[in-house]
């Protein structure tokens, strides 16, 4: 194996880890989010902790979807040179 795909195995598992840990949280910050109905406007404070779960998820969502474009683009990369190792080009 040479150093490239050896390099490009290490990126896609801390992608790989690093997805799978954001996603475990994304899930976990899930599992505490409630849907409340507010009845009355002194129950508007239940809406803060509840808007500061949502930014989280937001942002999380928003990391997944870089984690998942990377990994995906590092797989097509570590393919293509296991490929080209196995035929001879590199």
């Amino acid at each position: 194996m040479s150093g490239l795909l050896v390099s490009l195995l290490v990126i896609e598992l801390g992608l790989s880890l690093a997805g799978l840990g954001a996603f475990v949280y994304r899930r976990r910050l899930e599992f505490r989010e409630e849907n409340t109905l507010i009845l009355n406007p002194s129950e508007a404070h239940l809406l803060a902790g509840q808007d500061g779960i949502h930014a989280r998820i937001r942002q999380l969502d928003s990391l997944l979807w870089y984690v998942g474009i990377g990994w995906f683009v590092f797989g097509i990369a570590l393919f293509g040179v296991w490929l080209a190792e196995g035929v001879g080009l590199i």
